[in-house]
């Protein structure tokens, strides 16, 4: 509201005081905010028996089970009918913005937009924050929590036991997992004094060493962390979710030890980002395999002494765009906004062995440079694991390769003949970022 960028957004700023972008602004769909979290990984895994399989992508956690149906994936066990996975591990938050409220036409803010409904309750029982026992059953793997005394500590296998926090200083957990070869942590050391928490109760399920309490810790916990859940599912596609609590802590050359599976799935985000753009619009494929469009990759040049953009040649993969390519860009808000003034056009893979790999190969050999329309609803030869991460109603891509396709700092622009969408105009719009 004060007129300064926001840095994430902006890398590059020509003074302190942030007001004017050096670069282009970053395009808000390549900005992403991941969360590792107090969760059960088994509520957000793909199998939720074995990690290896990894998460799932964040989208999957707005499906209800006709939505899994629909898509020919596996709805999680336990989820009922209406309800989706974001409801199993937050309950629900506030989505409504604002409203009338005097009746004068004026919208007035909701204050607690996006934050949690506090009367209602995740259907993970869970992730209810709560000092006394909980009670109920965990959904997806079927298992009762277990009662303080009423069984082994360590009898759930998402949070050990429920125990009794006598102080009333503390929460139930979420998930714990075991310290493995990191482990057992002596908190009868000074060095281990502070934050060790077999110091305190003396019947806490960290501190079971298998046939008594004592003060060695042997595993590490999490608590619910709904309030960061809301952000994230507040984030939508932008949001990469998964749990603190480790599956595997032993086996140091497994796919699911430690955070390997958080980290391949920021990985596999952040490249479905930076690959190619989701699409909405359904465009007509050619026989040759092209779409009657063109990509626009726009920068911004030095000006020279006579007011002029000092811009790069359009070699390799990109061509000179023409004028008329050049003229409608030149009205476009973001084009403007950025201050860009040099544009290259970014060719089509070329029809052939080079299309068909950009359309159906995870990875694309060296030599094959540009972009591609991926659709596989429409063309089932394409690949779909490339549009695996895109939304349901968009799973078609425009898909760069080639390095450098686009150049980092440059935004990409398609034109499109509108024959694809019913008519005979030219379609603009913004593809993506080379940030």
């Amino acid at each position: 509201d004060d007129g300064t960028l926001n840095p994430v957004f902006c890398n590059d700023f020509v003074k302190d005081d942030r007001m004017d972008c050096a670069s282009t602004q970053r395009d808000p769909s390549l900005i992403f905010l991941a969360g590792i979290v107090g969760v059960p990984w088994q509520d957000l895994a793909n199998d939720p028996t074995d990690l290896k399989k990894g998460y799932r992508p964040v989208e999957q956690l707005a499906w209800t089970p006709s939505v899994f149906e629909a898509n020919t994936v596996a709805a999680p066990t336990g989820l009922p009918e209406g309800k989706t996975l974001w409801n199993m591990v937050l309950g629900e938050v506030d989505e409504s913005p604002g409203s009338d409220t005097n009746g004068d036409g004026v919208i007035e803010k909701n204050p607690r937009y996006g934050s949690i409904v506090p009367t209602v309750d995740p259907l993970d029982p869970l992730m209810k924050e709560s000092v006394v026992p909980r009670t109920g059953t965990h959904p997806i793997t079927g298992a009762e929590l277990v009662q303080p005394g009423g069984g082994s500590p360590v009898g759930h296998p998402v949070n050990g036991a429920e125990w009794n926090i006598t102080a009333g200083n503390d929460l139930q957990y979420a998930c714990v997992f075991e310290l493995g070869q990191f482990g057992p942590l002596d908190c009868a050391l000074p060095e281990n004094a502070f934050g060790c928490d077999c110091n305190q109760s003396p019947e806490n399920p960290l501190c079971w060493n298998g046939s008594a309490y004592g003060k060695e810790q042997y595993r590490a916990k999490a608590y619910p962390g709904r309030r960061q859940l809301a952000v994230l599912k507040g984030m939508q596609s932008q949001a990469i979710v998964a749990s603190v609590c480790p599956a595997n802590m032993s086996d140091l050359n497994a796919a699911d030890f430690g955070y390997r599976p958080a980290i391949g799935a920021i990985v596999d985000r952040l490249k479905a980002a930076l690959q190619g753009t989701c699409w909405n619009q359904e465009l007509e494929i050619a026989q040759d395999g092209t779409v009657p469009c063109v990509v626009l990759e726009a920068t911004k040049g030095d000006v020279g002494a006579d007011g002029k953009a000092i811009c790069a040649p359009c070699t390799g993969a990109r061509s000179e765009a023409s004028a008329d390519q050049k003229r409608a860009l030149s009205g476009d808000p973001i084009f403007k906004e950025n201050g860009l003034n040099c544009v290259c056009q970014i060719n089509q893979a070329t029809p052939g062995p080079d299309l068909t790999a950009c359309v159906t190969q995870a990875n694309v050999p060296s030599n094959v440079t540009g972009w591609c329309y991926i659709d596989p609803g429409q063309n089932t030869s394409h690949n779909a694991d490339i549009v695996a991460t895109c939304p349901p109603a968009n799973k078609r891509l425009i898909r760069f390769v080639g390095d450098q396709i686009p150049i980092p700092g440059s935004l990409t622009f398609l034109q499109c003949v509108r024959a694809s969408f019913g008519s005979g105009k030219t379609n603009t719009g913004a593809a993506g970022a080379g940030n």
